[in-house]
């Protein structure tokens, strides 16, 4: 969390690492170019859901309609940044490689929020 302006706002950015395992290659690249164009594109965030702080569902009826304003929403967090990387050091990435194709795909995203 990083001072951002004037007035009790804050910028808040999140580092998340997705994994892609694939068994075809041609794939592999698919979904990596569908996420890469991500870059620049804003996201809702749901604060609500119908899960407990273990994660377990309550059972409680829920409607995601209507909960985000997507891609237009100037509140929706931000994806800055896509990269993509294909490294492998551990023993463990190259046994799961001999047979799958892995890449791992990092995110910046930021939201402004208020407190």
């Amino acid at each position: 969390m990083t001072p951002f302006a004037i007035g009790g706002y804050d910028l808040t950015t999140l580092h998340v690492r997705a994994l892609v395992i694939s068994d075809n290659s041609y794939l592999s690249d698919a979904v990596a170019s569908i996420l890469k164009d991500t870059h620049m594109r804003r996201f809702g965030v749901v604060s609500s859901t119908p899960l407990d702080h273990l994660y377990n569902f309550t059972g409680q009826i829920y409607n995601y309609t209507g909960l985000v304003g997507g891609e237009t929403s100037p509140s929706g967090s931000l994806i800055q940044d896509v990269n993509e990387s294909s490294v492998f050091t551990d023993k463990f990435s190259d046994q799961l490689a001999q047979k799958n194709t892995v890449s791992f795909i990092d995110f910046d995203i930021s939201h402004v929020r208020s407190h």
